[in-house]
């Protein structure tokens, strides 16, 4: 689909029947919007994707505690959480023990587990508090 560029519009030409069509018009103001915005959208999605995880392991398997403990959760209940780990991510250990539960479950199984289990146990250790300080506390221990 060839693409013509003027001072300020792109115009996306199509073939239909041998021929040329104008399909639209884009204004390239418009374009670098959208490009810098779904730029920024694949950014905050590669930090969630690191804030998961700790990644600890050398490539060597993992025992199933060993593999909780790699486990990230974010249980804070403010409004920004939902914001950047939506849906099951803030419950990521529990998913990782329980992968049938659906996500709009999650919560509440964390808050049943996080009550049975006692203080200092490999599930409250999954526990974290926010992006920044998990993707520092990842930063320090890459060095």
């Amino acid at each position: 689909m060839p693409l013509h560029w003027s001072s300020s519009r792109v115009t996306v030409v199509t073939r239909h029947r041998g021929r040329k069509h104008a399909a639209g018009l884009i204004g390239a103001e418009l374009l670098v919007q959208l490009y810098l915005i779904s730029s920024a959208g694949m950014f905050l999605n590669s930090l969630r994707t690191l804030a998961a995880h700790r990644y600890r392991s050398a490539g060597d398997p993992l025992t199933k505690t060993q593999q909780l403990l790699d486990t990230l959760s974010y249980p804070r209940r403010s409004w920004v959480v939902p914001l950047w780990a939506p849906v099951g991510l803030r419950f990521h250990a529990m998913h990782h023990l329980f992968p049938g539960i659906p996500y709009h479950n999650l919560a509440a199984a964390h808050d049943r587990v996080m009550g049975m289990l006692p203080e200092g146990s490999p599930y409250h250790r999954t526990a974290r508090y926010g992006l920044a300080n998990s993707l520092s506390e990842l930063w320090r221990s890459a060095r």
